[in-house]
C-alpha cells in the first residue's frame, strides 16, 4: 500500500508544466520522464478503477447473477473485453514506452495508449486506432484552446 501511495505521489510530483497555453501537451515525453514505480502505478491504478466500475455499474444495472451467467451474455462480454486490461502490467508498460518512441504518437494521451497497447498485445491491428487517437488529440487540444480563449 504504502508503495502505491508512493508512486502516486511521484506520478503527481512527475507532471510537467504545459507550457505556452495553446501548447499540446506531450504525454510521450511526460512517460518518459516518469519513473517505472509512478508508471506501474498508474498502470494498476487504470486496472483497479476499470474493475471497480464495471463491477458496481454491473450490480446496479444487470439483474441478479447476469454478470456471471454462462454462457456470457453478448453485452457483458462486449463491455468486459472493452474495460478490462487482461495482459501482464509489466509487459503493457514496455509496449506503451515503445509506442510512445514514434513522434507521431507523443500527443496521444495516455489512457488512450494504454488501451491501444492491450489491443496491440492481444493481436488486434492497431493502425487505425493510433490514427484516431493521434485525430483525437488534435482535436481535444483544438476544444481546449476555445476554452481558454471563451473563458
Amino acid at each position: 500500500m504504502k508503495i502505491i501511495v508512493l508512486g502516486i505521489l511521484l506520478v503527481l510530483c512527475a507532471i510537467p508544466d504545459k507550457g505556452r497555453a495553446g501548447d499540446m501537451f506531450n504525454y510521450g515525453r511526460y512517460w518518459s520522464q516518469l519513473p517505472p514505480i509512478a508508471r506501474s502505478a498508474y498502470v494498476e491504478g487504470i486496472v483497479d478503477g476499470g474493475s471497480h466500475a464495471y463491477f458496481q455499474a454491473a450490480s446496479e444495472w444487470l439483474p441478479p447473477g447476469e454478470i456471471i451467467k454462462k454462457p456470457e451474455p453478448e453485452k457483458v462480454g462486449i463491455v468486459r473485453k472493452k474495460v478490462f486490461i487482461m495482459v501482464d502490467p509489466n509487459t503493457i508498460i514496455s509496449v506503451i514506452t515503445d509506442l510512445y518512441k514514434d513522434p507521431a504518437n507523443t500527443f496521444i494521451d495516455t489512457v488512450d495508449m494504454l488501451y491501444i497497447a492491450r489491443d496491440k498485445l492481444l493481436g488486434e491491428k492497431i493502425d487505425d486506432r493510433l490514427v484516431s487517437a493521434r485525430k483525437k488529440a488534435v482535436e481535444s487540444n483544438e476544444q481546449l484552446k476555445v476554452f481558454e480563449r471563451d473563458k
